[in-house]
């Protein structure tokens, strides 16, 4: 097949074989074979006992590929699969909520690449076409984003509009300042522990030299490296992020070793959201995230683009979501929720100091009973963060609910009424008792929680999202 000719996805076709094979590398595949390896081990017979259950898998795996096989007619995905069960599976092109293409290294290395097909309400992939060509992953993806004859021309208009493309100096600054930071600092507790392990024990350096030269390493050597790690981690996940529009689809395409491009038809958008991190707010930086109804429950989404200015992220609103503009003032919560969330910090940080002072060594005697006084500290400064984080208003005549929560991370949440499945109001005794109330705004697969709003207020804004 030449690169210019389009695939006929009517006719029912396979995957590439080449999946299969590596299929059989796979962590979902490995696991099983977990005991095998055990029982390989204990019976002494392990090259041969391996190599029977390798056979399997893999004629195994090459029989479910020769029984798979998919097709697109009239507007829906067909696979068919299964070996002595049949599964018939349909996905209406309505359904889709967005498509993502990806190309691991394997794949890059036989010109493969992988879609995935997400409907309203999923936390996963519905569908996986993995190890297909680029000319069909191309062709799948123009097939499932299109919307009638007028999607159908603007989605082939060749100019697409490039709303921002991260540079590699921010997407450094991205690794250090996300949660990249955690998952290289668990990496490097995990050496520590297995240096440890092999004998080298930082409780045998019993000199005070020793152990200044020990501290001075981790501090100048260690924490820069630290973050040196992370923001590399952050450069190579990330690497040329670039977010277009063209036609009606919002399209992102990021990484280095692991290509990902996702295709987000514009009118499925459910919400926006911006996390405006702590060390990131006096820069005026924030980090965008766009949901479908296949986002799934919680604050992550398929389409993030992370450490955007105030104007960059105006215009990326002004294609995705444009009633929300301009960013409205939010109403701060009521005095009355002050109190309730200090109270709420101060327990927190009382029942984590008793902890830690129950759990210290009894020679550190009152150096322990001070972390009490101190974590409660923290806590009242939590809540007081937490208090001042609160806020809501409404933009276009009451048509976009923006919200605001959190205490280090800041959350924006920008809610199209629209998009409401349901509103509710809340309140817990200890609410009640200060005449305040919770509002939840309930989307496909996901919520929106406006804490800590006077009841009169909290009851006007339910009124108002399903009357509007």
């Amino acid at each position: 097949m030449r690169p210019e000719e389009t695939p006929d996805l009517a006719v029912a076709r396979r995957t590439s074989p080449v999946g299969a094979l590596l299929g059989i590398l796979g962590v979902d595949q490995l696991r099983p074979l977990l005991p095998v390896v055990v029982i390989a081990a204990s019976s002494g017979r392990f090259l041969v006992v391996s190599a029977v259950a390798v056979a399997i898998g893999l004629g195994y795996n090459v029989l479910s590929w020769w029984r798979r096989t998919w097709s697109f007619v009239d507007g829906v995905l067909q696979v068919d699969e299964g070996i002595l069960v049949r599964n018939e599976r349909r996905i209406p092109v309505e359904r889709v909520q967005h498509v993502e293409l990806e190309r691991r290294l394997r794949h890059q290395a036989f010109g493969l690449s992988v879609v995935r097909i997400e409907t309203a309400g999923g936390s996963g992939a519905e569908l996986v076409l993995d190890a297909i060509t680029t000319e069909e992953a191309e062709a799948v993806r123009a097939a499932l984003t299109m919307r009638g004859a007028a999607a159908s021309a603007d989605r082939h208009d060749p100019d697409a509009e490039v709303l921002i493309r991260l540079p590699p100096s921010r997407l450094l600054l991205a690794g250090i300042t996300g949660p990249e930071v955690a998952a290289v600092l668990a990496a490097l507790a995990l050496t520590v522990d297995l240096l440890t392990d092999l004998g080298v024990d930082p409780n045998s350096f019993d000199t005070v030299d020793a152990t200044v030269l020990t501290a001075s390493v981790i501090v100048l050597v260690g924490v820069p490296l630290w973050f040196l790690l992370a923001g590399i981690i952050g450069v190579i996940r990330r690497w040329d992020l670039t977010a277009t529009v063209q036609g009606h689809d919002l399209r992102v395409t990021y990484g280095l070793l692991r290509r990902a491009e996702f295709t987000v038809d514009l009118e499925r958008v459910q919400d926006v959201r911006l996390a405006h991190r702590l060390l990131l707010r006096p820069f005026g930086r924030a980090d965008i995230r766009v949901r479908t109804a296949a986002s799934g429950a919680g604050d992550h989404s398929r389409v993030e683009i992370p450490l955007l200015d105030a104007s960059e992220i105006d215009r990326i609103l002004a294609r995705i979501l444009p009633s929300a503009l301009p960013l409205p003032e939010l109403r701060p919560a009521p005095p009355s929720a002050r109190r309730r969330s200090l109270i709420r910090g101060a327990g927190a940080g009382v029942l984590v100091g008793a902890i830690v002072a129950a759990a210290s060594s009894r020679s550190l005697g009152l150096v322990a009973l001070s972390t009490v006084p101190a974590a409660t500290t923290a806590g009242l400064a939590w809540g007081e963060a937490a208090f001042r984080g609160l806020g809501v208003a409404t933009t276009s005549g009451g048509a976009v609910v923006h919200s605001r929560s959190g205490a280090a991370t800041r959350h924006h949440a920008i809610v199209p009424v629209e998009r409401l499945q349901s509103a509710a109001t809340r309140a817990s005794w200890f609410q009640r008792r200060r005449a305040l109330a919770s509002v939840r705004l309930d989307l496909a697969g996901a919520h929106v929680m406006i804490a800590d709003r006077a009841d009169g207020e909290a009851v006007a804004l339910v009124d108002a999202t399903m009357t509007a």
